[in-house]
């Protein structure tokens, strides 16, 4: 699956943003960031330094890097919405929406919010199937229908 052609500009911090990125998805660093972001002094630099490179409520293109919804791009806020990165953000509600889900067939997402489990289904029951995603927030709305465009 290609890359969306929207992202976000990094502007002058290009380098160190790109690095943050790719940073969120090596899985096997995440227990090694916690670890220093705990240190008194320069866990709070960090912390500081990553805020300011990658403010909160910036929303960047990622990719799905494992599970049923690996390949799928989602615009995510990394500091919030990193569980759906992951590729298993709720095992057990994802591993019975495998099972159940057919091509051809029809799923409801009520409660949407950025997409996940809707682009999921829709990767599942294929063209001749349905999905229905409802979401009453409407920064939430924003951010569902660019993720499924």
């Amino acid at each position: 699956m290609a890359k969306p052609s929207q992202s976000i500009e990094f502007g002058k911090h290009s380098l160190f943003k790109e690095a943050l990125v790719r940073t969120r998805r090596a899985l096997w660093l995440r227990p090694i960031a916690r670890s220093v972001l705990r240190l008194p002094v320069a866990g709070e630099a960090l912390r500081r330094l990553m805020h300011r490179i990658l403010p909160r409520g910036a929303r960047i293109w990622s990719q799905v890097h494992s599970g049923p919804a690996r390949g799928l791009w989602l615009k995510v806020e990394p500091y919030l919405e990193d569980r759906y990165l992951s590729g298993y953000p709720e095992p057990a509600v994802q591993d019975e929406i495998v099972k159940h889900l057919l091509p051809a067939g029809c799923f409801c997402d009520l409660g949407a919010h950025i997409g996940y489990y809707s682009l999921l289904a829709a990767r599942l029951v294929g063209e001749a199937g349905c999905v229905v995603a409802f979401e009453p927030d409407p920064a939430n709305v924003a951010m569902l229908r660019e993720n499924i465009s």
